[in-house]
């Protein structure tokens, strides 16, 4: 009889663990509060059930005393996980049925009135007093919590806003029918106790019918009641939020490729007007052609975000000496950076890598235009390259305001701006290193950044692996974020 007490708490810590853990994921599951109460009201009672176990264990040795004292504090922690269980219940109420708020002493009140009860047992049953107490709090507390959450689900699951889905619909409806079980097996097939009901319909008579204890099928239907509610309450809030997110990035996508072709044409009217225009008026166009350059250069990031998130980022990767190429791009791009200039570090001899050149003149631009727009005035930036065992090494280093510790691991992150930038008169979405990082990776290299604000100083560093002629598919798709289409004809 020992093992069913075993199993039976096991049973119920572990689905209070579940779904203690589900609370905690990262979505906004509306019930989450009720599902608190629901784990909580596990773990109790499967530790009570566990104390009932040690009392039996205690009284073996013939040490009744001690056995007696751990199922009294059995009994009263199987009173206390009722209340969380009509706390529970309670719960479901206020959110489904728009209950007064009020109502949520009334599990505390029952509490209140059924240890008075429990306490007065001794005086009327004798030394079955136990028995009888515990058939009071299965009667009082589980039973009607148990059926009153069952009706509070039941109500939840024809509600459109609480169960805007089918299958949310029916997992609600099942864990009504689990609840229901529930509080039949464990509020009213209680204890053999000396009155009625609970001296005719009882647990010893049902093993005696079925053979089986009480508690496997109150363990069961327990455990099928937190899988339910964990599926309808968080799993399902999970998966609504992955479709709104791929909603988003879809209508990113769509809304910044049809403003391209509006882009297009404010380009070529001012290339147009730029070459009839006065003298006078070709200031005014030359601002309007960098307005609009800037837009279309949102667009384009807001294009790429959106095809890194969903994975559709195409790279057309060919042999690249990394070395040659930061040196065209530091020399195309001296007019962007402010009249910065860059002093580059690189070791001698070519340093080649296996990748898309105009994604790595992305990734380096990104890097030394944000390095220069939050760099101090008249200060230079520092472009290094290393070589190490199998890779080679890439930073960018500015002299400027840092980064905080608390900043640094979210700015990788879609439309994250430090508080100073924000703050600050710079234009910008936050997407340029989130771009960065999800290119980087896709080549199968890594991206981080390193600040100090004692000492006025960032870097960012993006590591690629260096080119081999042994298999170097395999090495680049460590790691990769986005889908990569190798555009290299046959044989090259």
């Amino acid at each position: 009889m020992l093992y069913v007490y075993l199993v039976y708490g096991l049973a119920f810590i572990g689905g209070g663990l579940v779904l203690g853990l589900q609370t905690r994921m990262p979505t906004r599951a509306a019930r989450t509060p009720a599902l608190a109460l629901l784990a909580l009201f596990c773990v109790v009672h499967g530790v009570a059930e566990w104390l009932v176990m040690a009392g039996v264990i205690e009284e073996l040795r013939g040490a009744a005393a001690r056995g007696g004292i751990l199922r009294d504090v059995a009994l009263a922690a199987v009173a206390v996980s009722f209340a969380l269980l009509s706390q529970f219940a309670v719960e479901l109420g206020v959110a489904f049925r728009r209950w007064p708020r009020l109502l949520r002493a009334v599990p505390a009140a029952l509490l209140a009135g059924t240890t008075g009860l429990v306490v007065s047992a001794p005086d009327r049953w004798g030394a079955e007093w136990r028995l009888g107490a515990e058939a009071v709090v299965r009667y009082v507390l589980c039973l009607p919590a148990g059926l009153l959450a069952a009706s509070n689900l039941l109500s939840g699951s024809r509600d459109p806003q609480a169960a805007p889905h089918g299958r949310r619909r029916r997992d609600l409806r099942w864990a009504a029918a689990a609840l229901a079980g529930y509080a039949f097996f464990a509020g009213a097939l209680t204890p053999r106790a000396p009155f009625p009901p609970a001296s005719i319909l009882n647990a010893e008579g049902f093993r005696a019918v079925v053979s089986i204890p009480v508690e496997v099928p109150r363990a069961l239907l327990a455990a099928a009641i937190a899988s339910l509610l964990s599926e309808a309450f968080v799993v399902e809030t999970h998966r609504e939020q992955i479709e709104m997110e791929r909603l988003r990035e879809e209508f990113i996508s769509v809304v910044a490729h049809d403003l391209r072709n509006p882009i297009t044409v404010i380009l070529g009217t001012a290339s147009l007007l730029e070459r009839r225009a006065a003298a006078d008026d070709k200031g005014l166009i030359a601002r309007l052609r960098r307005s609009a350059l800037t837009l279309d250069r949102m667009i384009a990031d807001l294009l790429d975000a959106s095809r890194i998130e969903a994975s559709r980022l195409a790279l057309r990767r060919q042999l690249v000496d990394l070395g040659a190429l930061v040196r065209e791009v530091v020399e195309r791009s001296s007019a962007t950076l402010g009249g910065r200039r860059v002093q580059i570090a690189a070791p001698g001899g070519a340093l080649e890598v296996d990748a898309d050149p105009m994604r790595l003149e992305q990734i380096l631009v990104n890097l030394l235009t944000n390095a220069a727009k939050y760099s101090d005035e008249g200060t230079d930036l520092r472009l290094t390259i290393e070589k190490r065992a199998d890779e080679v090494r890439v930073g960018v280093t500015n002299r400027g305001p840092g980064i905080s510790a608390e900043d640094l691991p979210r700015l990788f992150t879609r439309f994250f701006r430090t508080p100073a930038a924000a703050r600050g008169q710079r234009q910008g979405l936050g997407l340029g290193l989130y771009i960065a990082r999800g290119l980087v990776e896709a080549h199968g290299g890594r991206l981080w950044a390193e600040s100090s604000e004692r000492l006025r100083e960032t870097t960012f560093r993006f590591a690629l692996p260096l080119s081999t002629s042994r298999a170097p598919e395999a090495a680049f798709r460590r790691g990769a974020r986005a889908i990569v289409r190798d555009s290299r004809p046959s044989g090259a």
